[in-house]
């Protein structure tokens, strides 16, 4: 399957301007390589299990272009955030920590590490990096729904709840705080409140 130069030439300029722009874009620069890859009309790009030979192809073009900045911490934050969508995980969390040691504050940088930990079933961790992340950050609906998650799969199904509950608060657009906050009420024998 060949992409289409014009594509990757513009899906590379969207990573390059979202990074510039700020940490938060992260997800921005990461959903303008899925957003090429919808246009592009190529049929597995969300599969997470199976990650498509042209994704696969799109991320790794994209993960080259950020290597020549590789002491600058958004590059760094950014390179992360393609290794993750590429399931490099041991990798991302690494570039995290980097990114970390440059700037120990930084919320996005912490709940997307955060959210490598609990790939590794390492909740522990993840629930403290996630913790100081909302901490700094408190208008967070992902780490709060990250939190979720990793409270959920330790079975600190109540505290999920109020996690789910929390990002849905911050933002009642995220579909997955909503299906997680179903997830953690069928968990506390309260289904029939899941709709």
């Amino acid at each position: 399957l060949l992409l289409p130069v014009g594509g990757l030439a513009t899906a590379t300029a969207l990573l390059w301007r979202e990074q510039k722009r700020s940490q938060a874009n992260l997800l921005l620069a990461r959903n303008a390589v899925d957003k090429f890859l919808v246009e592009a009309g190529i049929p597995d790009f969300k599969d997470a299990d199976l990650l498509g030979p042209a994704r696969k192809a799109m991320l790794e073009a994209a993960l080259e272009f950020y290597e020549s900045n590789i002491d600058d911490p958004d590059s760094l934050s950014t390179r992360a955030g393609i290794l993750h969508a590429l399931h490099r995980y041991d990798e991302s969390l690494e570039l995290f920590d980097r990114v970390l040691a440059i700037r120990p504050g930084d919320a996005d940088a912490l709940r997307e590490r955060g959210h490598q930990l609990w790939h590794f079933r390492r909740a522990g961790e993840a629930l403290a990096t996630l913790d100081r992340s909302i901490e700094i950050d408190p208008t967070s609906a992902i780490a709060s729904f990250y939190r979720g998650n990793t409270l959920g799969d330790v079975g600190r199904s109540a505290e999920a709840l109020a996690a789910f509950d929390r990002a849905i608060e911050i933002d009642p657009n995220l579909a997955i705080a909503h299906s997680g906050r179903g997830v953690a009420l069928k968990s506390l024998d309260r289904p029939e409140e899941a709709v």
